[in-house]
Protein backbone atom coordinates (compact mmCIF):
# COMPACT_ATOMS: atom_id res chain seq x y z
CA UNK A 1 0.00 0.00 0.00
CA UNK A 2 1.85 2.99 -1.31
CA UNK A 3 0.12 6.09 -0.59
CA UNK A 4 -0.74 9.07 1.36
CA UNK A 5 -3.19 9.72 4.47
CA UNK A 6 -4.77 13.11 5.75
CA UNK A 7 -5.02 12.50 9.75
CA UNK A 8 -6.60 14.42 12.00
CA UNK A 9 -4.32 14.32 15.54
CA UNK A 10 -6.25 15.37 18.62
CA UNK A 11 -4.97 16.93 21.35
CA UNK A 12 -3.27 15.06 24.19
CA UNK A 13 -1.70 12.86 21.75
CA UNK A 14 2.27 12.43 20.32
CA UNK A 15 2.42 12.19 16.57
CA UNK A 16 4.17 8.90 17.20
CA UNK A 17 1.09 7.44 18.89
CA UNK A 18 -0.91 8.79 16.04
CA UNK A 19 1.16 6.69 13.40
CA UNK A 20 1.33 3.54 15.63
CA UNK A 21 -2.53 3.57 15.96
CA UNK A 22 -2.68 3.90 12.37
CA UNK A 23 -0.30 1.42 11.48
CA UNK A 24 -1.99 -1.10 13.09
CA UNK A 25 -5.34 0.15 11.63
CA UNK A 26 -3.25 -0.90 8.13
CA UNK A 27 -2.37 -4.58 9.17
CA UNK A 28 1.37 -3.42 9.95
CA UNK A 29 2.13 -1.48 6.88
CA UNK A 30 4.83 0.43 6.93
CA UNK A 31 3.97 4.43 8.14
CA UNK A 32 5.42 7.71 8.89
CA UNK A 33 4.56 11.06 9.39
CA UNK A 34 5.89 14.22 7.70
CA UNK A 35 6.44 16.69 10.57
CA UNK A 36 5.07 16.28 14.27
CA UNK A 37 2.34 18.32 16.19
CA UNK A 38 2.91 18.67 19.45
CA UNK A 39 1.06 17.06 21.91
CA UNK A 40 -1.17 19.56 23.33
CA UNK A 41 -2.11 20.66 19.48
CA UNK A 42 -4.28 19.04 17.51
CA UNK A 43 -4.92 19.35 13.44
CA UNK A 44 -3.99 18.19 10.10
CA UNK A 45 -0.87 15.71 10.35
CA UNK A 46 -0.57 13.84 7.06
CA UNK A 47 1.21 10.07 6.59
CA UNK A 48 2.66 8.27 4.19
CA UNK A 49 2.34 4.59 3.66
CA UNK A 50 5.04 1.96 1.81
CA UNK A 51 7.15 3.68 -0.71
CA UNK A 52 5.66 6.92 0.04
CA UNK A 53 7.40 7.27 2.61
CA UNK A 54 9.95 8.24 0.92
CA UNK A 55 8.18 11.81 -0.07
CA UNK A 56 8.45 13.62 3.78
CA UNK A 57 11.00 15.94 1.95
CA UNK A 58 8.40 17.27 -0.61
CA UNK A 59 5.79 17.71 2.69
CA UNK A 60 8.59 19.35 4.70
CA UNK A 61 9.17 22.66 2.06
CA UNK A 62 5.53 23.52 2.33
CA UNK A 63 4.18 26.64 3.83
CA UNK A 64 1.65 25.79 6.70
CA UNK A 65 -0.97 27.57 8.53
CA UNK A 66 -2.28 27.66 11.86
CA UNK A 67 -4.87 28.78 14.41
CA UNK A 68 -3.48 29.91 17.40
CA UNK A 69 -4.79 30.86 21.05
CA UNK A 70 -2.35 32.69 22.75
CA UNK A 71 -1.97 34.04 26.11
CA UNK A 72 -0.41 37.25 26.89
CA UNK A 73 0.64 38.33 30.46
CA UNK A 74 2.62 34.46 31.14
CA UNK A 75 4.99 32.37 30.06
CA UNK A 76 5.50 28.32 30.73
CA UNK A 77 9.08 26.95 30.33
CA UNK A 78 7.61 25.13 27.42
CA UNK A 79 5.78 28.06 25.78
CA UNK A 80 2.56 25.92 26.05
CA UNK A 81 -0.44 24.45 28.41
CA UNK A 82 1.71 21.64 29.85
CA UNK A 83 4.83 23.23 31.17
CA UNK A 84 5.25 25.53 34.42
CA UNK A 85 4.89 28.81 34.05
CA UNK A 86 8.40 30.90 34.70
CA UNK A 87 7.08 34.46 34.17
CA UNK A 88 4.20 36.90 34.45
CA UNK A 89 3.87 40.39 32.55
CA UNK A 90 1.45 43.16 31.52
CA UNK A 91 -1.72 42.08 29.40
CA UNK A 92 -0.91 44.38 26.18
CA UNK A 93 -3.70 46.84 24.28
CA UNK A 94 -5.60 45.82 21.53
CA UNK A 95 -4.18 48.20 19.27
CA UNK A 96 -0.99 47.54 19.98
CA UNK A 97 -1.13 43.88 19.39
CA UNK A 98 -2.43 44.43 16.20
CA UNK A 99 0.69 46.29 15.31
CA UNK A 100 3.10 44.25 16.53
CA UNK A 101 1.48 41.68 14.64
CA UNK A 102 2.09 43.59 10.94
CA UNK A 103 5.27 43.25 11.79
CA UNK A 104 6.45 40.19 11.80
CA UNK A 105 5.05 39.59 8.41
CA UNK A 106 8.41 39.10 6.28
CA UNK A 107 11.66 37.20 7.23
CA UNK A 108 13.00 36.72 10.77
CA UNK A 109 15.41 34.78 12.85
CA UNK A 110 14.03 32.68 15.19
CA UNK A 111 15.28 30.97 17.72
CA UNK A 112 13.42 27.45 18.44
CA UNK A 113 12.07 26.54 21.78
CA UNK A 114 14.29 24.78 24.51
CA UNK A 115 11.16 21.99 24.99
CA UNK A 116 11.86 20.35 21.16
CA UNK A 117 13.14 17.74 19.15
CA UNK A 118 15.99 19.70 17.45
CA UNK A 119 19.17 17.81 18.09
CA UNK A 120 22.12 19.62 19.92
CA UNK A 121 25.14 17.83 20.12
CA UNK A 122 23.67 14.64 19.51
CA UNK A 123 20.66 14.95 22.19
CA UNK A 124 17.16 15.97 22.03
CA UNK A 125 16.89 19.86 23.21
CA UNK A 126 13.90 18.43 25.37
CA UNK A 127 15.99 15.79 26.59
CA UNK A 128 18.72 18.82 27.81
CA UNK A 129 15.65 21.20 29.06
CA UNK A 130 14.28 18.96 31.15
CA UNK A 131 17.35 17.87 33.03
CA UNK A 132 17.67 21.63 33.56
CA UNK A 133 20.16 22.37 31.24
CA UNK A 134 19.89 25.51 28.76
CA UNK A 135 20.09 23.36 25.04
CA UNK A 136 22.36 26.16 22.87
CA UNK A 137 19.67 26.48 19.84
CA UNK A 138 21.02 28.57 17.08
CA UNK A 139 18.63 30.68 15.61
CA UNK A 140 16.76 29.61 11.56
CA UNK A 141 15.60 32.22 9.48
CA UNK A 142 11.54 31.34 8.87
CA UNK A 143 9.50 33.49 7.15
CA UNK A 144 5.52 34.42 8.03
CA UNK A 145 3.10 34.74 5.02
CA UNK A 146 0.20 36.21 7.07
CA UNK A 147 -0.85 36.83 10.58
CA UNK A 148 -3.89 37.87 11.45
CA UNK A 149 -5.92 38.60 14.84
CA UNK A 150 -9.22 36.29 14.79
CA UNK A 151 -10.39 37.10 18.32
CA UNK A 152 -9.15 39.11 21.28
CA UNK A 153 -10.55 37.98 24.63
CA UNK A 154 -7.78 39.57 26.84
CA UNK A 155 -5.94 38.32 27.66
CA UNK A 156 -6.24 35.41 25.13
CA UNK A 157 -5.75 36.24 21.15
CA UNK A 158 -6.97 33.97 18.63
CA UNK A 159 -4.45 34.70 15.41
CA UNK A 160 -4.17 32.73 12.19
CA UNK A 161 -0.77 32.09 10.94
CA UNK A 162 0.59 31.32 7.62
CA UNK A 163 4.19 30.45 7.51
CA UNK A 164 7.18 28.53 6.08
CA UNK A 165 8.06 25.43 7.30
CA UNK A 166 10.12 24.72 10.07
CA UNK A 167 8.39 27.53 12.46
CA UNK A 168 7.39 27.60 15.63
CA UNK A 169 4.50 28.50 16.59
CA UNK A 170 5.46 28.25 20.26
CA UNK A 171 8.38 30.49 19.35
CA UNK A 172 6.53 33.12 18.12
CA UNK A 173 4.46 33.43 20.50
CA UNK A 174 6.80 34.37 22.56
CA UNK A 175 8.42 36.62 20.20
CA UNK A 176 5.65 38.52 19.64
CA UNK A 177 5.52 38.84 23.47
CA UNK A 178 8.43 40.20 23.81
CA UNK A 179 8.24 42.48 20.99
CA UNK A 180 5.05 43.82 23.29
CA UNK A 181 6.87 44.14 26.71
CA UNK A 182 5.63 41.09 28.28
CA UNK A 183 5.40 37.85 28.06
CA UNK A 184 3.10 34.87 26.28
CA UNK A 185 2.47 30.96 25.47
CA UNK A 186 0.17 29.28 23.00
CA UNK A 187 -2.70 27.75 24.93
CA UNK A 188 -4.34 25.93 22.15
CA UNK A 189 -2.88 25.20 18.42
CA UNK A 190 -4.76 23.38 15.62
CA UNK A 191 -2.92 22.88 12.27
CA UNK A 192 -5.29 23.76 9.59
CA UNK A 193 -3.29 23.29 6.18
CA UNK A 194 -0.19 22.19 4.65
CA UNK A 195 0.34 23.86 1.35
CA UNK A 196 -2.40 23.81 -0.34
CA UNK A 197 -4.01 20.93 1.25
CA UNK A 198 -6.94 21.82 3.91
CA UNK A 199 -7.59 19.91 7.35
CA UNK A 200 -11.21 19.39 6.21
CA UNK A 201 -11.87 16.07 5.57
CA UNK A 202 -8.41 14.44 7.25
CA UNK A 203 -9.74 11.40 9.44
CA UNK A 204 -9.38 10.36 12.99
CA UNK A 205 -6.74 7.79 13.74
CA UNK A 206 -9.25 5.56 15.56
CA UNK A 207 -11.74 5.82 12.03
CA UNK A 208 -8.96 4.91 9.59
CA UNK A 209 -9.51 2.46 6.75
CA UNK A 210 -7.71 1.23 3.58
CA UNK A 211 -10.08 3.56 1.95
CA UNK A 212 -8.78 6.31 3.44
CA UNK A 213 -5.40 6.52 2.02
CA UNK A 214 -4.62 8.16 -1.32
CA UNK A 215 -3.67 6.68 -4.16
CA UNK A 216 -0.56 8.76 -5.76
CA UNK A 217 -2.76 9.58 -8.89
CA UNK A 218 -5.87 10.55 -6.53
CA UNK A 219 -3.42 12.69 -4.34
CA UNK A 220 -1.68 14.11 -7.72
CA UNK A 221 -5.46 14.83 -8.95
CA UNK A 222 -6.61 16.39 -6.01
CA UNK A 223 -3.23 18.28 -5.12
CA UNK A 224 -1.53 18.63 -8.20
CA UNK A 225 0.35 22.00 -6.53
CA UNK A 226 2.02 20.19 -4.21
CA UNK A 227 4.05 18.25 -6.65
CA UNK A 228 3.50 19.42 -10.10
CA UNK A 229 2.90 16.02 -12.74
CA UNK A 230 5.97 15.75 -15.28
CA UNK A 231 5.17 13.51 -18.30
CA UNK A 232 8.06 11.19 -19.15
CA UNK A 233 8.55 10.01 -23.23
CA UNK A 234 7.06 6.83 -23.87
CA UNK A 235 11.06 6.19 -24.95
CA UNK A 236 12.30 6.62 -21.60
CA UNK A 237 8.94 5.03 -19.60
CA UNK A 238 10.10 1.88 -19.13
CA UNK A 239 13.61 2.71 -17.27
CA UNK A 240 11.97 4.99 -14.77
CA UNK A 241 11.48 1.75 -12.24
CA UNK A 242 14.96 0.79 -12.76
CA UNK A 243 16.50 4.38 -12.00
CA UNK A 244 17.78 5.19 -15.14
CA UNK A 245 19.64 9.09 -15.58
CA UNK A 246 17.23 11.54 -15.53
CA UNK A 247 17.50 14.99 -17.75
CA UNK A 248 15.89 17.19 -19.73
CA UNK A 249 15.82 14.80 -22.60
CA UNK A 250 13.51 12.80 -20.61
CA UNK A 251 10.55 14.82 -20.15
CA UNK A 252 7.66 15.66 -23.02
CA UNK A 253 8.09 19.59 -21.70
CA UNK A 254 11.21 19.99 -19.61
CA UNK A 255 10.31 22.19 -16.54
CA UNK A 256 11.89 25.92 -15.63
CA UNK A 257 11.46 26.01 -12.43
CA UNK A 258 12.94 23.88 -9.79
CA UNK A 259 11.11 22.06 -7.15
CA UNK A 260 9.67 18.85 -6.31
CA UNK A 261 7.41 17.27 -9.64
CA UNK A 262 5.59 13.77 -9.93
CA UNK A 263 6.66 11.85 -13.03
CA UNK A 264 3.37 10.54 -15.03
CA UNK A 265 3.27 8.21 -18.42
CA UNK A 266 0.78 9.30 -20.82
CA UNK A 267 -1.89 7.51 -19.73
CA UNK A 268 -2.07 9.02 -16.05
CA UNK A 269 0.41 6.44 -14.06
CA UNK A 270 2.56 8.06 -11.40
CA UNK A 271 5.61 6.38 -11.43
CA UNK A 272 8.01 8.59 -9.25
CA UNK A 273 8.62 12.09 -7.90
CA UNK A 274 11.34 13.81 -8.24
CA UNK A 275 13.16 16.96 -7.80
CA UNK A 276 14.86 19.39 -10.01
CA UNK A 277 17.66 21.33 -8.32
CA UNK A 278 20.53 23.31 -9.79
CA UNK A 279 19.27 21.96 -13.41
CA UNK A 280 19.71 18.89 -11.90
CA UNK A 281 17.18 15.71 -11.42
CA UNK A 282 17.23 13.39 -8.47
CA UNK A 283 14.66 10.63 -7.18
CA UNK A 284 12.76 10.89 -4.33
CA UNK A 285 10.77 7.75 -4.58
CA UNK A 286 10.17 5.61 -7.06
CA UNK A 287 7.00 3.42 -7.30
CA UNK A 288 6.57 -0.60 -8.79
Amino acid sequence: MNGILLCHKPPGIRSFEVVERVRRRLGGVRTGHTGTLDRFAEGLLILLTGRCTRLTPIFHSLSKEYEAVIEFGKETDTLDPEGRIIQVGPVPEEKALKETLGRFLGTYEQIPPAYSALRVGGRRAHDLARRGEEPDLAPRRVEIYALSLLEWRPPYATVRVSCSGGTYIRALARDIGSRLGTCAYVSELKRTAIGPISSDGAVHPDEVTGEDVLTPEAFLNAYPETAPPLTVKPSHERGIPHGIPLSDHTWDTPPEAQGYYTVVSRDGRVLAFIEKAEERYRYICVLP
